[in-house]
């Protein structure tokens, strides 16, 4: 008789088998930092406001400055600071709506001032030229309609141009052929809004008896903002299906 002991048959179901789950695609950002991120911006955005508002109160002319102030009267710092604070803080409101679409895809954070910073650029140039039509009488009733379709042709033709840049920019550099697309896309649309929004607001302010080169950047930088937010963050959640989440 053999001595040796049969060794024990080990059946796979006898131990418990805890499968090695890995994530589809590695990711930077873990679901914490995600709604962190989410939160910086938010928080960056709203320390711009109040930097802005800062800015209107110093200066002596706060309350032509704001153009809402003049509805309060009295004066002081919160009459002339929170109409400021209250426009600025509609463009973190924006974000906030898409908080999903950004945590599902930090990366379009990376973009969200390239958009609204071109918006912000043609938006200045176009209220200068305006601005200094009006004041040496070259801007009439009889050729508004002419400028304003000047400046929106304008608008677009920037838009194509620097939204074709950054769309070869986004592919080249996170290897994505609709994210490049949706890029150039929302520029195309926030500063054709800039153009038409930089021409309407200086002559809608001169109409209510207010100086449009002080009280209309104002409003046009909230416009900017709010549309260049919306249409980036709103693009890129209507075809996010089609994006890589990386």
């Amino acid at each position: 008789m053999s001595t040796d002991a049969a060794a024990p048959e080990v059946h796979a179901g006898d131990a418990e088998v805890r499968p090695l789950l890995l994530p589809e695609r590695p990711t930077r950002f873990g679901p914490i930092s995600r709604r962190l991120l989410l939160r910086l911006v938010v928080a960056l955005l709203v320390i711009e406001a109040v930097g802005v508002a800062l800015v209107a109160v110093a200066d002596g002319h706060a309350a032509r400055a704001t153009g809402l102030s003049m509805m309060f009267p009295g004066g002081g710092f919160l009459y002339d600071a929170c109409p400021v604070l209250f426009l600025a803080t509609l463009a973190a409101s924006v974000v906030a709506l898409f908080e999903g679409s950004i945590d599902a895809m930090p990366v379009l954070a990376v973009f969200m001032p390239v958009v609204a910073g071109m918006g912000g650029n043609a938006a200045t140039q176009t209220l200068t030229v305006i601005v200094r039509g009006i004041a040496l009488g070259e801007l009439t009733s009889a050729t508004v309609r002419k400028a304003l379709f000047k400046e929106a042709a304008v608008g677009i033709g920037n838009g194509v141009a620097c939204g074709l840049v950054g769309w070869l920019i986004v592919w080249a550099w996170k290897g994505d052929f609709w994210l490049g697309a949706i890029l150039c896309a929302a520029m195309i649309i926030n500063m054709f809004v800039a153009a038409t929004a930089g021409t309407l607001i200086p002559l809608a302010l001169r109409a209510l008896k207010v100086d449009p080169a002080l009280a209309s950047s104002v409003f046009i930088t909230t416009l900017t903002d709010v549309f260049g937010f919306a249409s980036w963050l709103g693009l890129s959640a209507i075809f996010l299906k089609y994006l890589r989440h990386a």
